[in-house]
């Protein structure tokens, strides 16, 4: 069972980093067909904060499991904290733009800076988790 839990952990991590290079490169193409491709970029951004709450879930799971220290496992709590950054810019900065583009409104930078805060928080969540 904890093998199981490992593997779906870090595989469920890396698909977070797959959809979020997704998100990505949907919001550089948004420009031509805003409407068109909101609708994907909201299922692929539902699947990253979704995806990502899962697997602090998960990853909460595996340290009670493991039974470890809180002052010897940093990276774990320094992860949680990482989480609340990738929120923060769901919320102030994707969401409103993604609302505006379903309403056929052309996206600004700010849709662009909220995938990158979010990709930039994902990749330091998997520095702090592999480079313990």
């Amino acid at each position: 069972m904890f093998k199981g839990l490992m593997h779906s952990h870090s595989g469920m991590g890396l698909l977070l980093l797959v959809v979020a290079l997704i998100n990505i490169a949907l919001a550089l193409s948004a420009s031509k067909n805003p409407s068109g491709l909101s609708k994907i970029m909201r299922i692929c951004h539902v699947i990253v904060l979704m995806g990502g709450r899962f697997n602090i879930l998960l990853g909460i799971a595996l340290f009670v499991i493991m039974k470890l220290s809180v002052l010897s496992s940093w990276q774990y709590m320094i992860s949680i904290f990482l989480w609340g950054g990738a929120e923060v810019a769901a919320k102030r900065l994707v969401k409103p733009e993604l609302q505006s583009v379903g309403d056929g409104i052309s996206p600004t930078k700010n849709l662009l800076f909220g995938f990158l805060a979010e990709l930039g928080v994902l990749i330091l969540i998997f520095l702090c988790m592999y480079y313990k």
